[in-house]
């Protein structure tokens, strides 16, 4: 007479345990990684919209009081928050003539925003100024 002894097995092996720690190690690994990149793409934008705020904001000063414009360059340095940016703004005389003998001068300004960890910020715009010979 033979007997069979059935045997009820419960839960999980070793080797089991192991291998889904593994599997759950890898996507918690991938999933720092990714936030971690993610973070810094975050902070490489907000530097980036810093520069450019910068930017626009020396322009309108520009704009707004046509009567500071000089010929010339004019380097200096800003922060915004934990962030230095080097600040060059190059204003230039483009030309007199004007047509039908309008007296204006005419002035390109030119800011450009820089920070070692963004790719500069570059704007332009023209000015013109009446009366002025």
């Amino acid at each position: 007479m033979t007997s069979t002894v059935h045997q009820n097995k419960k839960g999980f092996t070793l080797l089991e345990v192991i291998i889904s720690m593994i599997i759950l190690s890898i996507a918690f690994s991938s999933m720092t990684i990714a936030m971690v990149n993610s973070r810094k793409n975050l902070l490489a934008a907000r530097q980036q919209r810093n520069a450019l705020e910068i930017a626009e904001s020396l322009l309108e000063e520009w704009k707004a009081n046509p009567n500071r414009v000089v010929a010339g360059s004019n380097p200096s340095v800003q922060s915004v928050g934990h962030y230095s940016f080097d600040v060059t703004t190059d204003v230039s005389k483009q030309s007199q003539a004007t047509p039908g003998g309008l007296n204006y001068a005419y002035y390109r300004v030119s800011v450009v925003v820089d920070n070692p960890s963004i790719r500069p910020v570059t704007l332009e715009t023209f000015i013109n100024i009446p009366g002025e010979p």
